[in-house]
């Protein structure tokens, strides 16, 4: 038998022409015998059934790598879907540990500061009519204009702009889940879930609201400066219940303090600190304006009746 050259592309199998004249050249030899055996026949149709199959087999080798090939290809496409999907649909999730702050850029060039403790949701590519985010905490918003409504859900109040810089505080654990909205720059909607009539509230001033009320409170004017001390690190109570500046302290201090005199818990207090380093002077002060004493435990603080 001669041998065959094989061209690069496809080492291990005939051409068309080379079969063909592989199947001649057996065929020519059989004629010149003058007697051939059915062994002898059987022979040769195997010889060019196997000449002939090789080109097939190589094809099917060739055809079911290929569907090997694509099946992964196929595979990785959807993997990404299912990613892309993810990330398109879940919203992104950021919590402040206590006794630190964040500040978190959002998909539309919008940045929110976070107070120690807060946890804002978000979609991460702003898809639909609106551009909303939910928070639990306290946060100061500085938002780009745009014309897709920017809002902020907050423990069953909204508070909706264009564009403009405002501060929430909405803690979901304080009593009657209490939320104030302060307006550094230009006007805010705000309003509730149930009730879509809103509030205007414009640059200085204030409104709050609790799930006591129908609506949210006419606005009042109130120094801003004030009202975002704690972007500075320092501490501003103003008529404040102890139980809700306790809260404020644990979530700054990353420390526990358990009210035992529950009876002053709803009592108010306003205080002002500048530079807060100390959790113990703080401690001092509302203990003597409050007629109370406290001790530190193996997790933090204890308040307690003298």
């Amino acid at each position: 038998m001669k041998s065959h050259s094989m061209n690069n592309g496809d080492e291990n199998s005939f051409s068309e022409d080379e079969s063909l004249h592989e199947i001649w050249h057996i065929s020519g030899e059989l004629s010149k015998e003058k007697h051939v055996s059915e062994d002898e026949v059987d022979a040769a149709w195997k010889t060019m059934s196997s000449k002939m199959d090789l080109p097939n087999q190589r094809s099917q080798n060739i055809i079911s790598h290929n569907f090997k090939v694509v099946g992964k290809l196929l595979m990785a496409a959807a993997v990404l879907l299912i990613i892309g999907g993810y990330l398109y649909f879940v919203p992104q999730k950021i919590t402040v540990p206590y006794g630190e702050m964040a500040s978190v850029h959002l998909p539309d060039g919008s940045t929110v500061e976070l107070n120690s403790g807060s946890t804002i949701n978000y979609q991460r590519f702003f898809w639909g009519n609106e551009r909303l985010v939910t928070l639990n905490g306290e946060a100061y918003f500085t938002v780009e204009r745009a014309d897709k409504p920017f809002r902020v859900e907050s423990n069953g109040v909204i508070a909706e702009v264009l564009g403009t810089q405002f501060n929430i505080r909405s803690w979901a654990d304080e009593l009657n889940i209490e939320t104030e909205l302060t307006v550094t720059e230009g006007e805010v909607n705000f309003y509730t879930k149930d009730e879509k009539d809103p509030v205007r509230v414009k640059s200085g001033e204030k409104s709050s609201w609790n799930t006591s009320l129908k609506t949210p409170s006419s606005p009042d004017l109130i120094s801003s400066n004030d009202v975002i001390a704690w972007r500075e690190n320092r501490l501003l109570f103003h008529n404040r219940t102890l139980i809700s500046i306790l809260n404020d302290l644990e979530r700054r201090f990353n420390v526990r303090i358990d009210l035992e005199a529950t009876d002053l818990a709803g009592e108010t207090l306003t205080a002002y600190y500048s530079h807060p380093r100390d959790i113990t002077a703080i401690l001092d002060d509302i203990s003597m304006v409050k007629g109370v004493q406290y001790s530190q435990t193996a997790n933090g603080y204890r308040i307690f009746n003298r």
